[in-house]
């Protein structure tokens, strides 16, 4: 199996992702309100991938030396655009879901009304500047900051396509804010775990190219290796 997960860290990601469903069935929480959580959580992981692609490419920072970092109003304008890039892009992806929240009778003035979910907006905003952060800090002094960011980026998009998919079948419309939101929140937890399990099969699926073209890559490297090194 393409996996290094172990069978515990296994059991931890399916039991973190299956939260919020407990939360939905005993607690109350709304299904529809975590959708949206889900799809900003969408937008600004896109837009941490503009920004650390723009750091990559451009040399902002210390993972390239081609120009120097020059203060934090550099860092603030790239972080802008990022973000409205990240908007620009996830904006169609949020189509099928805007018509299945149609569907659920959702509405914005309610939800904001709710404390609990802007608070899940702040929480949300506040834990994808950490990854962001985290993320550049892992990629800072490797050589291999393309690949990862590869299959970040199929990771983020591939998820979010099957929960695309499931919402556009039109069934979960049919069965109700609840249920129907339970079904597309399995649908998203399952998507998760999958590809956390397998992170190349994400990339695999979005850009089989590219995968190839790694793979081609990698075993060059091996056969270029002295034997026993």
């Amino acid at each position: 199996m393409d996996t290094a997960a172990t069978p515990l860290q296994v059991a931890s990601l399916i039991a973190r992702n299956l939260v919020p469903v407990a939360g939905v069935l005993f607690l109350g929480w709304s299904a529809p309100d975590l959708l949206v959580l889900y799809f900003v959580d969408t937008v600004l992981s896109i837009s941490a991938l503009l920004l650390l692609v723009a750091v990559y490419l451009t040399g902002i920072g210390s993972l390239k030396r081609r120009q120097p970092f020059s203060g934090g109003l550099q860092w603030v304008r790239v972080a802008a655009f990022s973000l409205l890039g990240g908007v620009l892009i996830g904006l169609p992806f949020g189509v099928p879901l805007y018509i299945l929240l149609a569907d659920f009778n959702w509405s914005p003035v309610a939800a904001f009304a709710n404390q609990s979910f802007v608070y899940g907006l702040a929480m949300q905003a506040f834990i994808s500047g950490m990854d962001c952060i985290r993320g550049y800090r892992e990629l800072a002094g490797r050589d291999d900051v393309n690949q990862l960011l590869m299959r970040r980026t199929g990771f983020v998009f591939a998820r979010w396509m099957v929960v695309l998919i499931a919402a556009m079948t039109g069934l979960p419309g049919t069965f109700g804010p609840k249920i129907g939101g339970i079904v597309v929140l399995l649908v998203y937890a399952g998507a998760t775990v999958y590809f956390e399990i397998f992170p190349n099969r994400a990339l695999a699926w979005l850009n089989p190219k590219a995968v190839r073209e790694e793979r081609g890559a990698s075993e060059a490297r091996e056969s270029r290796r002295p034997p026993g090194a």
